[in-house]
């Protein structure tokens, strides 16, 4: 397309001459053929220009396209500055995981097997404070065994002497009394890197170390009332009530529980008589063993217990003379002795 024609002449047979503004002088043509063929190959020449100038614009959009196509996925995995996306924020992560130890080897006491140095000093500080048989941290899956390969080489909470006994005391209890179903080896109850006073059931003193109760009461507990209970010597409350699958006889360690204010075994299923160290606990104030089948006569050292408040003995299959020892028990308030097997009178001691 030409613009600004200055000048034509024109005729029948010819033209005399064109000129445009901001372009060259056309030369004159003679005729109309001749013109017509300078005006084709003027646009041929424009065509060209046009044509590439199109694909000038193509390879730019190209240029364009590609730098994009490659900027995106760079800036999604650059150098972590830009903030997650909502489908980031819900991939959860893989926290880094420590496969469980096995004990099995080591509650199998396979002779095989070296002991751990952790486990040496634990198994000699238990022996030394009498908690547990010595003989039963040698029989292969015993609870005292599994108690002490949990302690020694698994517990990471066991750090001295008082947690270790502890946690090794409630480790028997859970392996002796807590159901098949329900063992202590795969139970959550007690975890090897959670305090023992973060317990269901457990109260520590101020000091966040020490457990001064333990309310285990109906928790479908069965198996033998375990003797290492008495070696939480600064237990104040112990309340193992409503088991009624819990057997045996009440182990004459409980005698070393001084600082017992109280005792509740009631709806057990335990036989045997008193054990006389009972009344060792001059600060017991309640006193419930109700509802189990306890036999023989209460034990005349049970006439130290001058705290007493509540006793409930009935329900059981206890005989004998009983005036000369409720006589001394000058703080009681409630008594309950019935459905047993008493002799003699107690009206004129009362």
């Amino acid at each position: 397309e030409y613009k600004g024609i200055s000048q034509a002449h024109t005729n029948q047979n010819s033209y005399s001459s064109m000129r445009i503004h901001g372009q060259e002088e056309l030369p004159e043509a003679s005729n109309v053929d001749s013109y017509a063929r300078w005006n084709i190959k003027g646009s041929v020449r424009a065509g060209f220009k046009k044509r590439r100038c199109t694909i000038a614009i193509i390879i730019v959009f190209c240029i364009l396209a590609v730098g994009l196509g490659v900027g995106i996925p760079l800036s999604s995995t650059g150098g972590g500055t830009d903030p997650p996306t909502m489908e980031d924020t819900n991939v959860p992560s893989l926290a880094p995981t420590v496969a469980p130890i096995d004990l099995k080897p080591c509650f199998s006491a396979d002779a095989s097997i070296t002991p751990s140095e952790q486990f040496e000093t634990i198994r000699s500080s238990l022996i030394s404070q009498n908690i547990s048989d010595e003989a039963l941290f040698d029989e292969p899956f015993s609870p005292q065994r599994k108690a002490l390969c949990w302690v020694a080489d698994a517990d990471q909470k066991s750090t001295n002497e008082i947690q270790w006994t502890q946690r090794y005391i409630l480790a028997v209890i859970f392996n002796e009394l807590e159901t098949p179903e329900n063992k202590f080896e795969s139970s959550t109850r007690l975890e090897v890197s959670v305090t023992e006073c973060a317990l269901d059931g457990i109260t520590c003193a101020e000091d966040d170390i020490t457990i001064t109760q333990i309310k285990f009461d109906d928790e479908d507990f069965e198996g033998n009332l375990p003797r290492e209970i008495g070696g939480l010597v600064e237990l104040r409350v112990l309340d193992l009530s409503s088991n009624e699958d819990v057997t045996g006889t009440i182990p004459n360690e409980f005698g070393n529980l001084v600082s017992l204010t109280t005792l509740n075994l009631k709806n057990l299923n335990l036989q045997g008589s008193l054990p006389s160290t009972l009344g060792q606990l001059t600060n017991l104030e309640f006193m419930i063993l109700a509802f189990n089948d306890l036999v023989g006569p209460i034990p005349d050292e049970y006439a130290n217990l001058v705290n007493l408040v509540e006793v409930d003995i009935d329900n059981n299959r206890l005989s004998g003379s009983v005036g000369h020892i409720v006589n001394q028990w000058t703080s009681i308030e409630n008594l309950n002795m019935g459905l047993n097997r008493f002799n003699g009178t107690i009206l004129d001691d009362l």
